[in-house]
Parts: structure tokens; sequence; C-alpha cells
């Protein structure tokens, strides 16, 4: 198992009780919204989904992009002015930036939706300069793939 693997499935495990603990109270306590904060994940307390059953599943997307040599840190940089507009959409519970260790031009953008159709509308609102912007830094075609809870 690799250390990359062991970061995702952490990250999993954290967003299930973050989960867990939102389908119990509408507004998660100040405990679990330190808690999410240290993660680096903004906690919202809409009405929409406060209530959403337990036994909901959500939906995984695993973004991968590979950097052009020598444009790694404007990558990073582009990546990471998209996660807000990606954070705050409606539908996203959390959505998280990972670097290789092995490779060091990829990078991985982790995202938990509700449903798939909110990944959809949330894409939408994400300016499409900052999108091109992004696409001049990438040596190829993105990879992207939605993925269910297994366990």
């Amino acid at each position: 198992m690799t250390l990359e693997s062991v970061r995702v499935r952490w990250f999993l495990l954290q967003v299930s009780f973050a989960r867990s603990r939102q389908a119990f109270s509408r507004f998660p306590s100040v405990k679990m919204r330190k808690r999410l904060t240290l993660l680096g994940r903004r906690t919202r307390c809409s009405s929409r989904y406060a209530n959403r059953s337990e036994s909901r599943v959500s939906v995984v997307r695993i973004n991968e992009f590979r950097a052009l040599v020598g444009r790694r840190d404007d990558l990073r940089d582009a990546l990471n002015a998209v996660l807000p507009s990606i954070r705050e959409a409606a539908g996203c519970i959390a959505c998280q930036l990972l670097e290789s260790q092995d490779d060091p031009l990829k990078f991985v953008v982790l995202e938990v939706w509700t449903t798939r159709a909110a990944h959809a509308e949330g894409v939408r609102d994400i300016p499409g300069d900052t999108l091109r912007r992004t696409m001049t830094l990438v040596d190829d075609v993105p990879r992207g793939e939605y993925f269910l809870e297994a366990s």
C-alpha cells in the first residue's frame, strides 16, 4: 500500500465521519468545525444538505493533472486558485489538492460530492478564464473519474 493510497483512505474516512456528524444535527459542533478547518475544508451548514440520510452515498471524483516541465509551481498555484470555487459549490462535501511523491509533475484533485449532478453543476461555477489558464499548464489532457465508496 503506497503512502498516497493511505492518504486518500484517511481523507475519505474523515469525510465519512464529517458526513455522519452532519446527518445528526443541522449545524456541526464547534469541535467538528475546528477539525474540518484543520483539515483545510470550509464548512457550510446549508439546510439543503444538512439533513441528509446516512445511507445516502457520496460520489468521489478524482482528477489527475500532469504539469509541463518547468511549470509545476504555476500549475499548483492555478489549481489552488480553483479550489475555493469548488468548495463553495452546492453539494461539495470536501475538496483537496494532492501532490505525488513519486512523480513531482503529477497532481490529483480529490473531490467528494453529494451527487454526480452536483459536481456537474459545481463545475459550471468555475470561471472559464481560470480553466483556460490551467489547461495551458498541463502536459496532457487531465483525466477524471467518478468513484463510489466500496466499503
